[in-house]
């Protein structure tokens, strides 16, 4: 089968594949959008961009190269579908594309996850400018840039040749236990999130903070617990991950993310 007859030539035929391409273009759409409300928030008050802007913009880079990433794997390598069914109905190139895609997308989140975080820490130490906070805010933040980097490092290493993530045939190759990883890291994920969602809570209340302030505060606390479900929900759902049928069984862990 030639690169241009499998190129864009999977049909879209069940809510799987729909909900991938929904979900993935909502995930670009909000975000862009709140960030952009930021930035006119910042400017209308006249305050200066600070790292927590600009950490918040990578992440969105990030983010949107994550989801943009969705879609050839819908559109050309049948994400949605059984295994089975794509190897008789579209051949192996789409099921390799599909796999190249899906490794993407996991070292991708690493950089969405870890800017969008020290974001949210480098906030915190500007609303809150106390020792006792931006001491362990520190610390957390370092401890997780060390945790995405390690975690894109053992990604890449996964699979040894790098081409034997998409192509098991490799003579002489071998593939570490991606359940294992995929397990761990979606539990440091949930409790990083945990960590960041209470770290700020002592200093709050005893806080004489400006309404302006207390009400970003809230704001960030009503996503953050929002993110946290959703992450603990995702994590759930990475419990019935089949790596021999990742086109159908990855979906919903997919689409969380």
């Amino acid at each position: 089968m030639s690169s241009s007859s499998v190129e864009y030539s999977v049909p879209i035929e069940n809510a799987g594949q729909v909900g991938v391409l929904v979900s993935s273009a909502l995930s670009i759409l909000i975000p862009t959008l709140l960030v952009t409300l930021r930035f006119i928030a910042k400017r209308s008050v006249a305050r200066s961009l600070d790292a927590s802007d600009y950490c918040i913009v990578v992440a969105l880079i990030f983010n949107i190269g994550l989801h943009i990433d969705c879609w050839p794997m819908v559109y050309r390598g049948a994400f949605g579908f059984h295994v089975a069914d794509i190897m008789v109905r579209f051949g192996l190139e789409t099921l390799t594309f599909f796999f190249k895609g899906i490794m993407c997308f996991a070292l991708i989140w690493n950089g969405t996850i870890c800017f969008s975080k020290l974001s949210v820490l480098l906030m915190y130490s500007a609303l809150i400018p106390i020792r006792h906070l931006i001491i362990p805010a520190r610390v957390l933040g370092t401890l997780i840039v060390l945790w995405n980097f390690s975690s894109f490092v053992a990604g890449l290493a996964m699979c040894q040749p790098i081409a034997r993530n998409w192509d098991q045939s490799i003579r002489g190759g071998f593939c570490g236990d991606k359940v294992k990883y995929y397990m761990w890291l979606g539990i440091i994920n949930v409790v990083t999130d945990v960590l960041i969602l209470a770290l700020p809570i002592p200093f709050v209340y005893g806080l004489n903070m400006k309404l302006r302030k207390r009400l970003v505060l809230i704001a960030m606390f009503s996503i953050g617990f929002f993110t946290c479900a959703i992450t603990i929900y995702r994590q759930t759902m990475l419990t019935y991950l089949d790596f021999t049928d990742m086109p159908f069984s990855g979906l919903l862990a997919t689409i969380f993310s």
